[in-house]
């Protein structure tokens, strides 16, 4: 069977990312014997003529479309990103008469809606390496047939969504294969070589969408499995990696278990990471300071003790600031992302959070302002019984959660910050220096994040912070 498996997504900011969920998905098709082609329409300019020249010239048995996002989950700066897709689907009915099948995270969180609004005629939720490997072996038993190009397919949406179970065993997958998607490219324009060592996430943060995508379960690979898989991309010329894991250092063991094989197998790599700062200690900032870290990301939400009880965050501030001590001692660059104006948040929370990360001095700080409510989560229930929810809410246009209590003077209030915090940066207000660095970061061959390159304005003794450089 001939599958063309397709990467929409054009987001290129603050970084390009690269599919690995459809690389992963190619090596476990290829591995049962199918021919798989990719095509990604991230870079090319004239994406129409890339992806019909891929229809044509292939002639796929079936399309596997994969949605990584929604929309940019951005507040008031939203981006819907279905209308694409939609052009997509579109022209794969156009070209192919082949039936098209839509997964991915984005899709797993809507899936009934999506599926409506784009037309495909089926739908996998959840992981999908076991489930669609399923659903194109049953297609080649029994070649169902669809309506010629730009018909509907038949059946209410719900009988043509097939859920995918977590994998209990990570182990058995194959690695990603990195030939269906050219993993230089993404490279060349500044985006980084991307690995996952587990899945499932086991906290009750209010607003969180992993446990829906993953599950609650944590599942993990073997060390040594994905050190392995490190090294393999290193001898490609791919040295500088991102753990796409939800919390990198949980379990703590699997995470020093990682870092212990890097030192053993004396792999050259550096690294970065989503990090929680419940689980930062001196021993596990040793082992990951040997081992290549160079950057680490935390994602707080927030530094005022009654918020994050408010967001169900599962860490205190005195572990907030253990952690960037942790960072500091051991010359390890480290971001705070903050999520304002959620649940709870009042005048009070709100400048407790800027004076805690104040304090802290982090490399950089990404504030995002409202928070994107999703079906499934807690937040939804808060929203509803505080009456903000619409009514008759379509949950593909997009509902931002922010608390009454600041949503007057928020934007204000964090534009007057900004002026003299040029390392915080505040996407939906417009205020983002990472563009500019990518830029830079390209002239002079640099990698790594881009907010590692952003730089806080230097003080005069005895006069105001000024910008230098």
């Amino acid at each position: 069977m001939r599958v063309l498996l397709i990467s929409p997504n054009r987001e290129v900011s603050p970084d390009p990312v690269y599919p690995l969920g459809l690389a992963s998905l190619a090596a476990v098709l290829k591995a049962a014997g199918m021919t798989v082609k990719g095509s990604d329409l991230c870079f090319p300019p004239h994406w129409q003529a890339v992806l019909g020249q891929d229809l044509e010239s292939f002639r796929p048995d079936c399309i596997g479309l994969s949605i990584r996002n929604i929309d940019n989950v951005t507040y008031p700066r939203s981006t819907a990103y279905l209308p694409f897709i939609k052009e997509v689907v579109d022209l794969c009915r156009f070209k192919s008469a082949a039936p098209i099948v839509v997964g991915g995270s984005g899709f797993t969180l809507l899936p009934e809606g999506v599926l409506d609004f784009l037309g495909a005629d089926y739908g996998v939720v959840g992981e999908g390496e076991r489930v669609f490997l399923d659903l194109l072996e049953q297609m080649a038993r029994d070649r169902p047939s669809r309506p010629s190009a730009g018909g509907s397919p038949p059946g209410p949406s719900r009988d043509r969504i097939f859920t995918g179970e977590p994998i209990k065993e990570l182990n058995s997958l194959p690695w990603p294969d990195r030939e269906a998607f050219d993993a230089g490219v993404y490279r060349e324009q500044g985006g980084l070589a991307n690995v996952q060592s587990k899945r499932g996430c086991p906290f009750h943060c209010v607003y969180c969408t992993y446990p829906l995508i993953e599950g609650r379960k944590v599942r993990v690979r073997e060390p040594i499995g994905v050190v392995r898989e490190i090294q393999a991309l290193v001898d490609r010329g791919l040295d500088y990696i991102f753990f796409v894991d939800n919390n990198f250092n949980f379990p703590e063991e699997q995470a020093e278990g990682i870092c212990g094989e890097i030192i053993r197998q004396k792999v050259p790599v550096r690294w970065t990471a989503y990090v929680n700062p419940g689980f930062m200690t001196d021993r596990l900032g040793e082992a990951m300071k040997a081992s290549g870290c160079a950057a680490l990301e935390f994602g707080l939400d927030a530094a005022s003790p009654a918020q994050l009880d408010a967001l169900g965050k599962n860490f205190s501030l005195l572990q907030i600031r253990e952690a960037a001590r942790i960072c500091r001692e051991r010359d390890i660059p480290f971001c705070f992302s903050l999520l304002l104006g959620g649940p709870g948040e009042t005048q009070a929370t709100l400048e407790e959070t800027l004076a805690q990360v104040e304090d802290l001095n982090p490399t950089a700080v990404i504030c995002m302002t409202g928070i994107r409510v999703f079906p499934g989560t807690r937040l939804v229930e808060i929203a509803r019984e505080e009456g903000l929810l619409p009514a008759g809410w379509n949950p593909l246009e997009p509902f931002f959660y922010l608390s009454s209590k600041v949503r007057d003077h928020l934007e204000g209030r964090l534009l007057d910050f900004s002026e003299v915090h040029p390392n915080w940066v505040f996407p939906g207000l417009g205020i983002d220096r990472l563009p500019g660095e990518a830029a830079k970061m390209h002239r002079l061959g640099l990698k790594g994040p881009l907010w590692v390159y952003l730089r806080p304005k230097k003080r005069r003794r005895g006069g105001p912070k000024h910008e230098t450089g």
